[in-house]
């Protein structure tokens, strides 16, 4: 059996701060103390593709020797936009 491999990549594929510059003004304002309540935040933001490519890497090596388990912010109960 593999050991597993967490990896965390909150603020790591995406530019979490692209989204909050998109969001309306009024939205700005509701959700400044939690952003990530904002609606369809997530889509708003860029990716960071830079960080990509040494992370397709790794997991090719990774793969015979570890199960891994991508970790990261998601959004339940129907909240998913």
């Amino acid at each position: 059996m593999k050991k597993i491999l967490y990896i965390d990549m909150d603020g790591v594929l995406v530019d979490f701060q692209s989204g909050i510059n998109r969001l309306s003004p009024l939205d700005k304002v509701k959700y400044a103390l939690h952003p990530s309540n904002a609606p369809g935040i997530f889509a708003l933001m860029d990716p960071h593709l830079e960080l990509w490519m040494p992370f397709i890497f790794y997991q090719n090596i990774l793969t015979p020797i570890f199960s891994r388990l991508l970790l990261g912010t998601i959004r339940v109960l129907g909240l998913i936009k």
